[in-house]
This record gives structure tokens, sequence and C-alpha cells, in this order.
């Protein structure tokens, strides 16, 4: 949105009743045909605006993409989303923001898409990216940490998401499958992708990617067994804007926190949430294949496994499947 369309959104808003197209020009020092042009970009980007003769234009109703003149005002962050640019569409929000990383710009960024048309998630799988229903979003951080740590913000992202999706919606069944993944009821609902460019010692960036389906209703063949939604658990299409506000901010508060103390404080949230907790699990790890009762998520952020031998073994990664029966 361009400095001129904001100006009018912020006169919009501000106004209690009709504002005529006269007085917008004589605030901005535009023609009224400029502020027709600029009202019509408003509607593309989903405000739906009154426009009655003599009287002027008002708002009706507020735009769901979560752009960020609607973000910023519910934001609370520091360390995330210090500054965030919105697409319509991009091929991928994680691949985006990695090149723009490489070229330097300032930890904090965050990147938006309205529709991803090659969205991924880990191990290169597609992530279902349809327009006008979901977030599709990264974060570019350089924290000043040994590289071995990086993969627990996988987890802590998730401890993120786990906590506000509580927050706002306290009766939805949600947990976290270790590593990366958010379940409703059995089925996903989010996804997380971490990337980084490290050296030997030094990170150089990490990119937190996350794709959360929040108004989608209607899903692949392929998904609409394993794949879910809020609106389709909740019953009601929700604020897009208010989601994303409230996972950065949970996630800012948490970040400052597990830069100093790592993920113990974490540790219950994502134990007690844990859909693996307890369970028997197969984990395709290397080529091989290990069996075993999930114990706990440990403090370094690695799965802790009971044997069928009974030894104790840390699962650092891998493809995790409960096992059937």
């Amino acid at each position: 949105m361009n400095s001129t369309t904001s100006a009018i959104l912020e006169i919009l808003n501000k106004s209690t009743d009709f504002i005529s197209g006269e007085q917008i020009c004589h605030k901005l020092d535009i023609s009224r045909t400029a502020v027709w042009k600029h009202i019509k970009n408003l509607e593309k980007m989903g405000y739906e605006i009154e426009a009655v003769s003599k009287r002027g234009y008002r708002i009706l109703k507020k735009t769901d993409r979560p752009i960020p003149e609607e973000l910023q005002k519910l934001l609370k962050t520091t360390e995330f989303a210090t500054h965030i640019e919105f697409f319509n569409e991009i091929e991928s929000t994680n691949k985006f923001l990695l090149e723009l990383a490489k070229n330097g710009v300032p930890s904090g960024l965050t990147i938006i898409a309205d529709h991803q048309s090659a969205g991924h998630g880990r191990m290169q799988r597609n992530w279902f990216s349809p327009p006008n229903c979901n977030l599709y979003f990264s974060n570019l951080i350089r924290p000043n940490i040994e590289p071995y740590k990086a993969p627990q913000l996988a987890l802590l992202s998730a401890a993120a998401i786990y906590e506000t999706l509580k927050e706002l919606f306290p009766k939805l069944p949600v947990g976290i499958k270790w590593p990366n993944d958010i379940f409703i009821d059995g089925k996903k609902c989010a996804g997380i992708l971490c990337e980084m460019q490290t050296d030997m010692t030094t990170i150089q960036h990490i990119v937190i990617g996350i794709g959360l389906n929040v108004n989608v209703q209607e899903f692949p063949e392929e998904l609409k067994q394993i794949a879910t939604s809020l609106q389709i658990h909740t019953g009601e299409e929700q604020s897009r804007s208010k989601v994303l506000a409230s996972i950065l901010n949970k996630l800012d508060e948490m970040y400052k926190v597990w830069l100093t103390d790592g993920l113990k404080p974490f540790l219950a949230t994502l134990n007690n949430g844990s859909i693996l907790q307890g369970k028997q699990i197969i984990v395709e790890l290397a080529n091989k294949e290990i069996e075993g009762l999930v114990k706990e998520i440990a403090e370094d952020g690695t799965l802790m496994i009971i044997k069928p031998d009974g030894s104790e073994q840390k699962i650092p990664s891998g493809e995790v499947h409960i096992k059937r029966f």
C-alpha cells in the first residue's frame, strides 16, 4: 500500500461518519479523481467502502488480509515483525526471505503472503496455500547463539502457536506434534519450517516460516482426511490479522526468554500439549526405523523414547508416526 492510499485509509478509519471526497482532497492535496482511484485500490485489498453521492465515503468492513496497516495496531513486538512486507502472491515466503537475508536485511523482518504459488514444508513437501483464507509468513532473526541450538526454534514456535490458540479458543482440541506441527483433533492445522545460514561456529541468519490454516474449508482430496482449519473447528470465520498478531506477540515474548533460559521454561507446555506423549511411535531416521514409547521432549529439544528393550534414546530429528495396533 503506497503512502497516499495509507493516508486515505487512516482518514477513513478515524472518521465516525461519511467523509467527503472534497475533504480528503484538501487534507492530502490531491484531486477527486486520485481519491477515487485510491478508494478503488482499498476495495481491491478487501476493504468494503460505501460511497454515497454528496456525502462521501465510509468503511463498512475492514479487510481480512493481514496487511501491515492492520497488523501494526495489534503488535507489541520488538524482535519479530519490526518491519513487515505483504504480498498478494509469492512463490514462497521462506524462499523470498532467505534471499533477502543474504543481502543483509536487518533482523525482525516479517514477510506475509496472501497466497503462495510454491509453498513448502519440511523435506520440500508442498504446503497447500490457497488465497484469501490462511496465514503464510516468515520471520528473519539473527540470534547470537551456537548453531546446535537453532533447531529448538521450531519447538519454541510450536509452543507459541499452541499457547496462542489455547488462549484465543480455550475449547479447541489443539496439540503439538514434535518437532514442528500443530494438530487439531488429530488433523494437521499448522506447520513450521526453520531454515538457516551458518558457518562452523556462527549463525548468519535464521528464517522461521509458518503456515496456519485459518479459514480454508475445502482441501484437495489427498488432504481431506489429514488437514483441518480453525474455521472448520470453531464454525466461524476468524480474523487473520488478530490470529497472526497474537502469534507474533507470543513468539516475541517467548523468544526473549529462550535466548537466556533455553527451552526449559517451556517444557511443561511442550509436553502437556504433545500429541505423542505416552504413545508408541515409529521414527524414520537416517534410512532406518526406530520404535519406542515417547517419554518426553527433553530440555535440548530432542524426543526421548523408551525402546522395546527398556533402554532410552534421544531422537534429534526424524519423521514420526504414531504406531497403529
